[in-house]
């Protein structure tokens, strides 16, 4: 007659043969994405986009006219209802935005409006960068990303001398000069929350724009 395991012996068996199936817990992380900002190498007077969404209109020909550039550019600016971080797409951890020179400026949204950046926004669509002059654009931004109250040439349709209102500028990047307590200031690429919210000028005057492919 033929013996019978009894049931705990049997799992026993079962479970010390190596028969237990495995349970993979290796996640892969998701994969990462590179976005491109650049600030244009051209200049610009409110009336030559006269709204945010001029603004987009002209981020988008200068990286259409650059061979090097595909995909949709919006400009990092607000005006008095819409806020950069909400105007542009939220970006995921995954992503990584770089320059045109392929450092690593920020990781995501979040951390590009985390008050400081990890690489300058001073290089333009073309990769090349002007060290001689101070580099600034319209945003009408604070480093958190929100607009400013008057700082934004009246929705970027006012081309007037006096203030308010103004225009908010991001300083990207500062000159070596003479300083005015003598002996050098060296330049400094800005990468606390001046690259955004770092001067400012009449709506009369001209600066640049800094886009964000999105």
């Amino acid at each position: 007659m033929k013996s019978i395991l009894p049931l705990t012996a049997l799992f026993a068996a079962v479970v010390f043969s190596g028969c237990v199936p495995e349970v993979k817990t290796d996640i892969k992380p998701a994969e990462e994405i590179e976005k491109i900002i650049f600030v244009t190498s051209s200049t610009y007077i409110v009336s030559d986009f006269g709204s945010l969404v001029g603004a987009d209109t002209l981020c988008q020909n200068v990286a259409d006219n650059e061979p090097s550039l595909s995909g949709t550019f919006k400009a990092v600016m607000s005006d008095s209802t819409v806020d950069a971080i909400s105007h542009l797409s939220s970006l995921g951890a995954n992503v990584v935005i770089k320059n045109t020179n392929g450092d690593a400026v920020a990781t995501g949204s979040a951390d590009l409006w985390d008050g400081s950046i990890d690489a300058g926004v001073n290089y333009f669509e073309d990769g090349t960068t002007d060290t001689d002059n101070d580099i600034m654009a319209f945003t009408g931004t604070s480093g958190a990303g929100v607009n400013l109250v008057n700082l934004s040439c009246a929705n970027w349709n006012d081309t007037g001398d006096f203030a308010p209102p103004a225009a908010q500028l991001g300083w990207l990047y500062k000159r070596e000069r003479n300083s005015p307590i003598g002996g050098i200031e060296p330049a400094v690429v800005h990468l606390d929350t001046k690259w955004i919210n770092g001067f400012g000028i009449n709506c009369s005057g001209s600066s640049r724009l800094i886009c964000l492919e999105q």
